[in-house]
């Protein structure tokens, strides 16, 4: 029986507007994880700094990247994705895009220092795109009011 493997998954979705960055870890942007191949059609293909969510099958990694910034994680380490949120009570409230990962870490993906209903179905768009790559992983949480 012969299997086959999938090829690159892509996904665009918009820019991330002003109150919403991708938590690149490095100080270039640049993931270690993810490949040349992902930079290069990105650089091709995508206007406007514009969110895309990626998976690589075959090598069993994923990630995002807009504008020059990645996250990119492994997919067996990945336990579910999760989007949280807290409503403006006395702060600005945030929105947080996170993977959870079976040792128990949290790995950052996207985050909105400030809440509104916009940023909020933004990030809740970006989330679906990941339940297309990972189907059934990807959770909401409300934290409520900050306090």
């Amino acid at each position: 029986m012969k299997t086959e493997v999938k090829q690159l998954e892509w996904f665009v979705g918009s820019p991330t507007g002003v109150r919403t960055r991708v938590c690149y870890d490095t100080p270039s942007g640049a993931h270690p994880l993810t490949p040349e191949q992902i930079r290069q059609r990105y650089t091709a293909e995508v206007r406007n700094s514009a969110l895309v969510v990626w998976h690589l099958p075959s090598s069993g990694i994923g990630g995002v990247r807009a504008g020059i910034d990645e996250v990119a994680w492994h997919d067996a380490d990945i336990a579910y994705f999760e989007t949280s949120f807290c409503r403006p009570a006395k702060g600005s409230g945030d929105v947080w895009l996170t993977a959870q990962c079976h040792d128990g870490k949290a790995l950052s993906i996207l985050l909105s220092d400030q809440y509104d209903s916009a940023i909020h179905e933004w990030h809740l768009i970006a989330a679906s795109l990941l339940e297309r790559i990972y189907p059934g992983l990807t959770r909401t949480r409300d934290n409520g009011y900050d306090a």
